[in-house]
Parts: structure tokens; sequence; C-alpha cells
């Protein structure tokens, strides 16, 4: 069985949490689709769904999206590029119809809408969401809780800021975790190219084992390409030589006939006309001869182009990905830092941002949806509480006095 037939059931096998699970996160405008075709690469795209809830791609056109899950949308990309072929011109230039099957495709979420917060917070607006954001890392994106009322220290916000900090910095940690283990595991791919979901990170673990599963297809895909063309290139060169040798051997009975006619020439035995054609054929022969010799070092030309090509392609891929791993290990490294220095600035704060929460200084309402299926959410202490793409936190503070005033 091909390794991407035996990839695929790994993924479909993955748990993911909402907003981001593959089959159930629903497409709206705003949202960006990474639409990958295995050993195709020039139909590859990452779109973002438009206004009208549509993407365009190559072969197939413009497809709704909107409002369709994560699942039935790469059923439907998938049905669509089944339908039709795509093509591909060979070294000898004629074109080869390819097949698209739909278990070659796949569409995957690369970025959500955004969400948004308004109210009481230093800097209100849109945020781009990821996967795993909560209520309190979106009132950090939005500068903290508090307007500009004059208390620059305000323990609220501080601790909301620094709480915040811990969770992007554990997220940025725990991707690039799962980003070092795909590039680990493209430098050694082995049978089952499939990254082991940890804990909170199952979306993360879903789109690079996507990008796993992809990289290895395309790279299987380049080499058996290769591998075919040498072996049309390397039969073409057996047919050349052995059509080489039997011009030869007529080129030299063409020769011998017109050494023999010309010498019964000199002797008064034949025609000139006898001396002209034979001296015709011997040059068709030799000419023929040249034409195949040609073809010939064309063709060898061709196989050692290939050769390299081969053995090229594969140290490329190899240097590339050595490359990524080391400034992903750096990356790791620096966010793990960093992530110890915000837990030991938190522990150094001594508001208690709970107890102001039960006194009603500040009120943060989640709204999620529009119109008749809009939910309205009041959080209260709830700041944990995960966010999905297109939802509005809106945040007031009350007149009652702030902690330590």
């Amino acid at each position: 069985m091909p390794l991407t037939a035996r990839l695929w059931p790994l993924l479909a096998a993955l748990v993911l949490p909402l907003p981001a699970r593959a089959e159930g996160y629903v497409l709206q405008p705003g949202d960006r689709v990474d639409i990958r075709v295995a050993g195709l690469p020039n139909l590859d795209r990452d779109l973002r769904i438009g206004e009208d809830g549509t993407i365009s791609l190559p072969l197939i056109g413009r497809v709704t999206l909107r409002g369709q899950t994560v699942g039935a949308a790469e059923q439907d990309v998938a049905r669509r590029f089944g339908e039709v072929a795509f093509r591909q011109r060979n070294l000898d230039g004629r074109e080869t119809l390819f097949p698209i099957s739909p278990s070659e495709v796949s569409l995957s979420v690369t970025e959500f809408r955004p969400v948004y917060v308004s109210g009481d917070v230093k800097a209100p607006g849109a945020f781009a969401f990821t996967p795993g954001l909560t209520v309190r890392r979106a009132l950090t994106l939005s500068g903290g809780v508090g307007q500009d009322l004059g208390y620059a220290r305000d323990p609220m916000a501080q601790i909301a800021q620094v709480q915040g900090n811990i969770d992007a910095f554990g997220a940025e940690l725990a991707a690039l975790d799962v980003r070092v283990r795909r590039y680990q595991a493209e430098l050694d791919p082995g049978d089952d190219a499939a990254i082991t979901a940890a804990p909170g990170t199952e979306t993360v673990e879903e789109v690079e084992t996507q990008r796993l599963v992809a990289g290895v297809a395309g790279t299987q895909s380049k080499r058996a390409y290769l591998l075919e063309a040498r072996e049309a290139v390397s039969h073409q060169i057996g047919v050349l030589r052995q059509q080489l040798d039997a011009e030869l051997e007529g080129e030299q009975a063409d020769q011998q006939e017109y050494d023999r006619i010309r010498t019964l020439r000199e002797r008064g035995l034949v025609e000139v006309d006898r001396v002209t054609e034979t001296r015709r054929s011997l040059l068709a022969s030799a000419t023929r001869r040249l034409d195949t010799a040609s073809d010939l070092a064309a063709a060898e030309k061709d196989l050692a182009r290939i050769n390299f090509d081969l053995g090229d392609f594969e140290d490329e891929a190899r240097r590339d990905a050595l490359e990524l791993l080391s400034d992903a290990l750096v990356d790791r490294e620096t966010t793990r830092a960093q992530l110890t220095a915000a837990r030991q600035q938190l522990l150094l704060l001594s508001a208690d941002y709970a107890d102001a929460l039960e006194k009603g200084v500040v009120s943060i309402t989640l709204r999620r949806g529009a119109g008749v299926e809009e939910e309205t959410f009041e959080l209260g202490g709830e700041e944990d509480m995960a966010l999905l793409p297109g939802d509005l936190v809106e945040v007031r503070l009350s007149a009652a006095p702030l902690p330590g005033q």
C-alpha cells in the first residue's frame, strides 16, 4: 500500500477541539484555507474566503465555502478535483494527463476570522484568532482592562497582562515543540509520517501532520517522476545504441560496395551512373549514422541531468529541513526563557484580581454568533473560556473602587 494511503487515516483519527476541529468548524468569509494536492504543488493554494463566501481554484474555478464545515468543504473540493485531470509536459515535449484522486486533496484552516474586544480596554479592536485563544489572552492583546483614568499601576491590568503573556508563551512553546517534531520527522519520515498529539495541541498537531504528509508525498512524487524519466531515457539510449551499431554496419557495407564499384569503373566494366548511385547510398548511410549518434549524445546528456537532479533534490530538501529545525530550536529555547520570566513576574504581583471581579468592579460579556443565533455569556471570573472566530468580548468597569485604592 502506498505511504500516502496509509497516512491519511492517521489524520482522520485525530480528535480535535472546536473551533479548529477539521470536520466541525464552519467556514465563513475572512477565514483563510490551505488547499493541497499531493504530488502536484502547482495546484496548491493558500486563500482567504471572500465576502461572497467563495474562493477560486485552478482547473475547477470558483467554489462556495461559506457555511460548510471544513470536512464538507474538503470533500466538495476533492470531488471537483476528481472530475478533472492535470496536464504536464514530458521531457519529449508530449503532454501527459494525470487524473487526481479525491484522497490526494486536503483542505485545512490556516487563519481564522478575528475576535473583537470592545469597551473599557486600553486598545479595543479586532485581533487575530489562534486556536487556544482565551478571554484572558484577548484582554491582554487589547492592552488590559482599564480606561486612561490615571491609575497607571492598575493591579488587575498587570495581572491580566502577565497571565496573558504566560498563556501566549505557553501556546507558542507548544507550537514550537510540534514544529520541531515535524522538522525532525521530515529528516527521517519512516513508514508512518505522523506527529503524535499532545494534550491541548491537537489542532497544531493536525496542521503540522498535514504539512508533513504533503511534504513526504511531494518528495516521493518527484523522486518517482525522476526515476520514471531515467528509466525511459535509459531505454531510449539502449534503442539508439542498437540502431547506431546497425547503421554503422550498413555504412561499412555501403563503403565496401562503393570501393568495389569504383574499381570496376576504373577498369571500364561499369557505367558512371552505377558509381554515382553507390556514392549516394554511402552518403545516406553516413547521414543516418550521424543523426543517430547526435540523438544518442542528446539522450545521454538528458540521462546525466536526470541522475544529477535525482541525487541533488533530496540533499537540498535535507539542507532546508536542517536549517528550519535549527531556527525552531533557537526560537523554542527563547520562548521557554520568556515563559519562565513571566511566571516569576506573576509571583511578584500581590493584587487579587478575582476579588475585584467578585465586587463587580469589572464585568465581561461574551457575544457569539449574530442575529437570531447570537449567544450571550456573562463571564464573571471565567477568563479562561476559549474563544471562537468572530467572538465579541465586551468589558465594562463600574464606579466601584479598584483594589488597593
